[in-house]
């Protein structure tokens, strides 16, 4: 497998060359340098460390402006990573610089470019291995802490809650990180190196995007991880994309294009396309009619619920008093009493008559219907009479602003100077 390492008199191109060295300079940095990959599995000395911090934090307040005070912890993804990355950046077009300067020849680097490979495997397998490690025996996502399961969903941060999805089902983080234990494996051995970088990809491309999905601050380090894995395919690149893509060079000779696999060869490609885009096109239709609310779309907070003419006050002992009403997409309606309690319904509403009927769906129980009266004295101001449990009541409500669930709000950030994960 991937031969071409050993040759050692092809000739490069300037541009592949230096792309080459720096590349390889790079890695080297990103590996041994105090905060670098490697410092996992080296004892740098602090003034190591302080050191080099030190240069970091002096290029990011010459040349960005910036005041670092905060050195990576928890999270990967700080302002020092992303200055540190500049550092590592100039560095290894400087050297790369007064390299190519110093060897002009031309040829592939064969010992250094074998050396390199070695490098990149032997540092992405031992990544996966520490991960791994932490995934089959399941301590990098703990069972979710009794403080999150009783914490409202709408207040869980993306990375918190893409921490208490994992932990909810160790059977699938031992999963992954016997993938990841296979990766790194297969990497250790010369022979199934190909499989070792093709699986790598998958795995480490999934993760990085789930880095950045779910606001996790590992992004910079799962990114540089990624394209470690990228490089020790890339020698071998041309060759499995020519055997997956190549012409069938037997089922050519003889072609004939009234044979029922010639036909077939455009019918089946014709109907896979045309139903991607007729199913793309039914899906975007969907889409288009949810942006479109339904009347008293949002989460309606009770601030008096009057029973048989009795103020009721919000006691969670109460489990008579609605808490709150919830009006939303598909027509879903849902009603959560004080002690916690949430009952779901089918919700129509009459705008024009004033009136909401909840019907209670089939899987929740036998089928009932309550129809209340509503007015609006407010856009935002909700107040609901009729019957509840025989008795004549009247609820006043006030629509919450949507924008304070963290779990949809919270947004993209590229730095994050702590994990956010409270």
């Amino acid at each position: 497998m991937s031969g071409n390492l050993s040759l050692g008199h092809e000739e490069w191109s300037l541009a592949k060359l230096f792309a080459f060295r720096i590349a390889f300079v790079y890695f080297l940095l990103f590996c041994f340098t105090p905060f670098g990959a490697a410092s996992t599995f080296v004892p740098w000395p602090e003034a190591f460390f302080a050191t080099w911090a030190g240069i970091v934090k002096w290029f990011g307040k010459t040349f960005f402006g910036l005041s670092i005070s905060i050195l990576p912890g928890g999270s990967g993804d700080t302002t020092f990573n992303f200055v540190e990355i500049s550092v590592w950046l100039l560095l290894a077009f400087v050297v790369t610089t007064i390299w190519s300067a110093l060897e002009t020849k031309r040829r592939s680097p064969a010992r250094i470019n074998q050396l390199f490979r070695m490098l990149m495997r032997l540092m992405l397998a031992l990544q996966l291995v520490t991960y791994a490690a932490n995934k089959v025996i399941p301590i990098q996502f703990p069972r979710p802490l009794q403080v999150r399961l009783v914490q409202p969903l709408g207040d869980v941060p993306p990375m918190a809650f893409f921490w208490t999805f994992m932990g909810a089902s160790p059977t699938y983080i031992v999963f992954t990180g016997v993938l990841e234990l296979l990766c790194a494996l297969l990497l250790a051995f010369k022979r199934t190196t190909l499989a070792g970088s093709l699986l790598g990809i998958g795995i480490l491309g999934h993760v990085f995007v789930l880095n950045l999905c779910y606001d996790i601050p590992v992004k910079l380090f799962s990114a540089q991880l990624l394209a470690i894995a990228i490089l020790i395919f890339a020698p071998d690149c041309k060759r499995i994309f020519t055997t997956l893509f190549a012409r069938d060079t037997a089922c050519s000779k003889g072609f004939r294009w009234w044979t029922p696999q010639a036909i077939m060869g455009v019918v089946f490609p014709t109907v896979i396309i045309g139903s991607s885009i007729y199913f793309l096109i039914q899906s975007n239709t969907i889409r288009e009619k949810l942006k479109i609310k339904p009347p008293l779309y949002g989460v309606w907070t009770t601030t008096k619920f009057e029973l048989d003419g009795d103020v009721r006050p919000p006691l969670l002992t109460d489990a008579d008093r609605w808490h709150r009403l919830v009006f939303d997409q598909y027509y879903i309606a849902a009603r959560q009493r004080m002690d916690g309690s949430v009952e779901r319904f089918s919700a129509e509403v009459r705008v024009k008559e004033h009136t909401i009927t909840l019907r209670g769906r089939p899987q929740d129980g036998p089928e009932s219907s309550e129809v209340y009266s509503f007015t609006q004295p407010d856009e935002n101001v909700l107040v609901i009479e009729g019957k509840w449990h025989h008795l004549p009541f009247q609820a006043a409500m006030r629509r919450d602003e949507g924008s304070r669930f963290i779990l949809t709000n919270r947004g993209f950030h590229w730095i994050n100077e702590y994990p956010f994960n409270r």
